[in-house]
């Protein structure tokens, strides 16, 4: 069974950038939350970074918080698309401990790059964390 999961994990992910990639990108986000492994390994082999950024999305539209992890490493990328897709996804699970990874990164940013836009959207990201915990 689990062969079989990651076949399907596999063709799917062989999809998302070709013209069926929407569907591809529906059909894992519909798929059995056990799948959330394979997603975060096949992130760390594959070489496309419109595809990381897609598992990033994935993962997160999940709403696992066990993925939090998995998404401040992603958040760690200086990749663009990879990087907003790991802050949405922080975002979106939200509470303290998204609040933690997110100012911990904050912290890092500062201390490497200085005031950067990427320090202001991760500001802005830990006010939206803290009023979703509030709610």
């Amino acid at each position: 069974m689990a062969e079989d999961l990651e076949v399907f994990v596999a063709q799917q992910l062989a999809s998302l950038d070709g013209p069926e990639g929407e569907d591809a990108f529906h059909t894992l986000i519909e798929a059995p939350r056990s799948i959330l492994p394979l997603l975060m390994l096949a992130y760390h082999k594959q070489v496309s970074s419109s595809v990381r950024a897609t598992i990033v999305e994935i993962v997160w539209q999940f709403r696992d918080p066990s993925t939090l992890s998995f998404l401040a490493e992603a958040l760690r990328t200086d990749d663009g698309n990879v990087w907003k897709q790991a802050l949405d996804g922080i975002v979106t699970l939200g509470g303290p401990n998204a609040i933690h990874v997110l100012t911990d990164q904050a912290d890092r940013e500062r201390k490497e790059r200085g005031v950067t836009q990427k320090l202001e959207w991760i500001q802005e990201a830990i006010k939206d964390c803290d009023g979703s915990s509030a709610q």
